[in-house]
C-alpha cells in the first residue's frame, strides 16, 4: 500500500481553497486546506482560531489532519483506515486520490467507495465507472442544528473538476 508523500498533500492542494484565516465552513471552524480546528488548538505557538497562517504551515496542518484525524471508528490516520480496508493494489496516484476523497468525505459513502474497489481489487481499472460515480454524485450531511439532510454542493463541484 502506498503512503502519504509530498504528491498527496500537493494533490489534495490543488483542490482545497487555502484560508489563511479561521472561517466557519460546516458546523466547525476551518482554516488552511480545509483543516478542522479544534478548541484550543495552535500551530507554531498561535492560535489557530484568532491568527494568520501560511501555505507552508496549511500543508503542515493538513498533513496533520491526515495522519491523526480522520474518524473512522475512533480517530486514526487515513493510513490505517485504507491499510486496514482497502485490498486493492493501489498505485501512488490512486491512494493519493483515495485519500483526498476519504479526506473530504462523508465516511458511509467512503466506506461505499472502498466496497467498490475491493470488489475489483484484482484490477482496479475494472471498477473505475463505479469509483467514479461514488466520486462525483451528492455528497451528503445532517446538518446538526435542523437534522436535514443537505447536498455537499461544493465538494461536489470540487470533485468533478
Amino acid at each position: 500500500m502506498p503512503s502519504i508523500q509530498a504528491s498527496t498533500i500537493n494533490f489534495i492542494k490543488q483542490w482545497e481553497g487555502f484560508l489563511s484565516r479561521a472561517k466557519w465552513d460546516y458546523q466547525r471552524y476551518a482554516i488552511g486546506y480545509g483543516y478542522d480546528i479544534l478548541d484550543g488548538e495552535t500551530i507554531d505557538g498561535l492560535p489557530l482560531l484568532t491568527s494568520t497562517i501560511t501555505t507552508e504551515q496549511g500543508g503542515r496542518l493538513l498533513e496533520r489532519h491526515l495522519r491523526t484525524r480522520i474518524r473512522w471508528k475512533r480517530w486514526v490516520g487515513v493510513e490505517q483506515i485504507l491499510a486496514g480496508s482497502c485490498q486493492a493494489a493501489l498505485t501512488q496516484d490512486q491512494f493519493d486520490a483515495l485519500v483526498d476523497y476519504c479526506y473530504g468525505g462523508i465516511f458511509s459513502q467512503v466506506k461505499d467507495t472502498i466496497k467498490a474497489i475491493n470488489k475489483h481489487a484484482s484490477n482496479v481499472f475494472a471498477g473505475e465507472a463505479e469509483i467514479r460515480a461514488a466520486w462525483t454524485g451528492p455528497i451528503t450531511a445532517t446538518d446538526a442544528r435542523t437534522g436535514q439532510r443537505t447536498i455537499l454542493t461544493g465538494l461536489v463541484a470540487r470533485r468533478k473538476a
